[in-house]
C-alpha cells in the first residue's frame, strides 16, 4: 500500500466514525488525486478541472456508503472520477451538437421558477411517505444534520433513523421507476 492509499485508507475509516478532521483531510487528498487526473484529460481547462474536482466530491460524500473497505480508496476514487469525466464529455458534445439560440435561451425557465417548482415537487413526494420517514430525509438529507444529531431531534436511536431514510429513499426511487 503506498503511502498516498495508505493515508487515505486511514482518514477515510476515521471519517467514517464521525472525526470531521479526517473527514476534512480524505477530501483534500481526494481533490488532489482527481485535480491531476483531470488536468492531464483536460488539457488547461481550469475551470472545467475545478468542476470535475467538485462533482467527485460530491459523489464520493452521497456514496460513501458504497465503499468496500477491502479495495482501495484510490481505485474507488479513480472509478467515480472516470464515470464523471465521461459524463462531461457527454454533457459536452450535447452542447457542441445543439448549441441554444437566442430565441432559444429565452424559453428556458427563471432558476428561481425551477427552484420553487421543484421544492413544490419535492414537497408531494416527501407527503407520501410514513412520518417518521419524512422527518428523518428531511433532516438528514435535505437540512445536512448529521445522523446522530437527526437522532436526538426526533428521539430516536441513529441505526432507527438509518433505516428511516433508507427505507424512505427506496420508496421514492420506486414511486420514481413506477412513473417512468
Amino acid at each position: 500500500m503506498d503511502s498516498t492509499e495508505g493515508h487515505l485508507y486511514q482518514c477515510f475509516a476515521r471519517a467514517r466514525t464521525g472525526d470531521d478532521h479526517a473527514y476534512r483531510h480524505l477530501l483534500i487528498g481526494i481533490s488532489s488525486l482527481v485535480r491531476r487526473y483531470a488536468r492531464r484529460r483536460l488539457n488547461g481547462h481550469d475551470a472545467d478541472v475545478e468542476d470535475l474536482v467538485q462533482d467527485v466530491l460530491l459523489a464520493v460524500h452521497l456514496k460513501q456508503h458504497t465503499y468496500d473497505a477491502t479495495k482501495p480508496v484510490t481505485a474507488w476514487v479513480h472509478t467515480i472520477a472516470r464515470y464523471k469525466m465521461v459524463d462531461f464529455w457527454r454533457h459536452q458534445t450535447r452542447l457542441a451538437e445543439d448549441p441554444l439560440s437566442p430565441e432559444d435561451a429565452d424559453a428556458i425557465p427563471d432558476e428561481s421558477d425551477h427552484t420553487t417548482d421543484t421544492a413544490a415537487d419535492l414537497d408531494v413526494l416527501l407527503a407520501t411517505l410514513p412520518a417518521a420517514q419524512r422527518a428523518a430525509i428531511q433532516l438528514v438529507k435535505l437540512e445536512g444534520y448529521r445522523v446522530e444529531e437527526a437522532a436526538a431531534k426526533l428521539n430516536l436511536s441513529t441505526a432507527a433513523v438509518k433505516v428511516y431514510i433508507h427505507r424512505g429513499l427506496k420508496k421514492l426511487a420506486a414511486k420514481r421507476r413506477n412513473q417512468e
